[in-house]
Formats: C-alpha cells, sequence, structure tokens
C-alpha cells in the first residue's frame, strides 16, 4: 500500500514538470508591491504645441531688434515651468519643471533662463549670424566676446552704460563663468525703497525681464521683472544687441 501511494506521488510531481508547469513562489507580505498610485488630473496640461505657445506672441512685432525683442519678453511675463511634468537635475540637486522654452529648443527640462532669451531672439526676427547665441550662458559669453560685442563690466562697473536690449550676464562674484542672463528693459534711475509712489529716485541701474528666476523666494520658477543696481557685483557684463544691430545694417 505504501508503496503505491509512493507511485501515485512520484506521478504528480512528475506530469505537471513534463508539461512544463512549475510552481510559482507566493511573496511574502513584506515583497508584495504598494499599489500603483492613480494618476495625477491634469499631469500633461502643461505641455504645449508650437501652435499654442506661438498664440501667447503678439501677431505684429515692429521697430528695432531691442523693441522687438522686449515686445517678445513682455509677452511671457508670469509663465512658470510646470510643477505637474518635473525630473531631478542631479547636477542642481533640484527637481526642474518642463517649459514652452526647453521644449522648443529640444530640451524640456533643461535650465532655462539663456533659452528663454534665445525664443525671444528667435520669435523678434534677430538673426542668429548678426547676434550669435547659445543655450549655455557661458558658451553664449564666450561667442559674443569673439564678435566684439560683449563687453565686462564686473571690475569697473561703469566702464560700460547698458542699453535697452543689452542682454546681462550673471556670475557669481569674483568668477568669469557666466550661469544666469536676461533681457535689460531700462536703464536709469531706480525708484528708492521700493516705493512706487513716492516719486523719489535715488539709484542708477536696470530692470530686466528673465526667465527661470523667482520674484519672492519660494516661488516657481518663471519670467520675471527684476531690477539690479549697476554696481551689483553679480553682473559680469553685456551682450550689445544694439551694436549688432548697427553692424548688420552697416554690412548688410
Amino acid at each position: 500500500m505504501r508503496r503505491k501511494t509512493a507511485v501515485i506521488l512520484l506521478i504528480a510531481i512528475i506530469i505537471p514538470l513534463l508539461a512544463g508547469w512549475e510552481p510559482t513562489p507566493q511573496p511574502t507580505s513584506s515583497l508584495l508591491p504598494s499599489p500603483s498610485p492613480s494618476p495625477t488630473p491634469g499631469l500633461y496640461d502643461d505641455l504645449e504645441t508650437e501652435e499654442e505657445w506661438e498664440a501667447t506672441i503678439p501677431k505684429e512685432i515692429d521697430g528695432s531688434w531691442t523693441e522687438r525683442i522686449i515686445g517678445v519678453a513682455e509677452s511671457q511675463l508670469g509663465y512658470s515651468e510646470s510643477g505637474n511634468l518635473h525630473i531631478w537635475d542631479w547636477n542642481n540637486n533640484e527637481y526642474k519643471g518642463y517649459t514652452r522654452y526647453g521644449d522648443y529648443y529640444g530640451n524640456d527640462y533643461g535650465s532655462w533662463c539663456a533659452m528663454f532669451v534665445g525664443f525671444c531672439m528667435d520669435y523678434a526676427g534677430i538673426p542668429r549670424d548678426a547676434f550669435p547665441y547659445n543655450a549655455n550662458c557661458a558658451v553664449w559669453v564666450d561667442k559674443l566676446n569673439k564678435k566684439g560685442l560683449f563687453v565686462y563690466t564686473c571690475e569697473d562697473p561703469l566702464f560700460y552704460i547698458p542699453q535697452e536690449g543689452d542682454i546681462v550676464f550673471f556670475a557669481e562674484p569674483g568668477h568669469y563663468t557666466s550661469k544666469h542672463c536676461g533681457i535689460v528693459t531700462y536703464e536709469g534711475p531706480l525708484e528708492g525703497d521700493g516705493k512706487v509712489d513716492t516719486g523719489q529716485f535715488e539709484r542708477i541701474g536696470i530692470k530686466t525681464i528673465e526667465g527661470n528666476t523667482q520674484f519672492k523666494k519660494g516661488e516657481a520658477d518663471a519670467v520675471c521683472e527684476k531690477s539690479y543696481l549697476l554696481t551689483d557685483k553679480r553682473v559680469l557684463g553685456y551682450g550689445r544687441l544694439s551694436a549688432a544691430e548697427e553692424n548688420y545694417e552697416t554690412i548688410g
């Protein structure tokens, strides 16, 4: 009887193996996967098509290169990078959100201050051969310097008085590698103490429109208006857009 039972058990094991069946191991509770989270509502709402971002730009942009680039930049004020679509930037240890400017350049989640300015220049119709630019601020400064269109002011802030339309480049004080840039929209007296209604002007400086920056700490990176004294030690220098236009008109 025992021999018969053993034969039956052996057959019960061999037949499934010959059929290719393998027992499925049962995971312990500690190995069970967590349930998949529900998709975030509106996760992809921030993605834009070319037609959608072009709808935010003025249809008619006339005037000098300065007027045109400022016109495009002003149309972008308030835009901020996506809080839903983002990736972790290991180089800077921070999350970087999707932007239309990164999308335009083919780098959806890249640092986008220079890409924003380049976007404005493209849509303002400024020829790249006249005023070369790059998505990397340090490379961009080098390109402008080689073309005679960049002036360093970090050691002598009053060596050059910036003009509207110039591209201002920033660096850490005492360094020459730019990591941020913006468009100069104004040069002259800045209102003292931030009080707009007093009419008291005390300082000379610039106002800018910049991308990938914050108007207040803790806010999402956005396109904002900022202001700086000419003597601000963070200012590395300026790309001279008006000079580029003069050269282009003369040569062309």
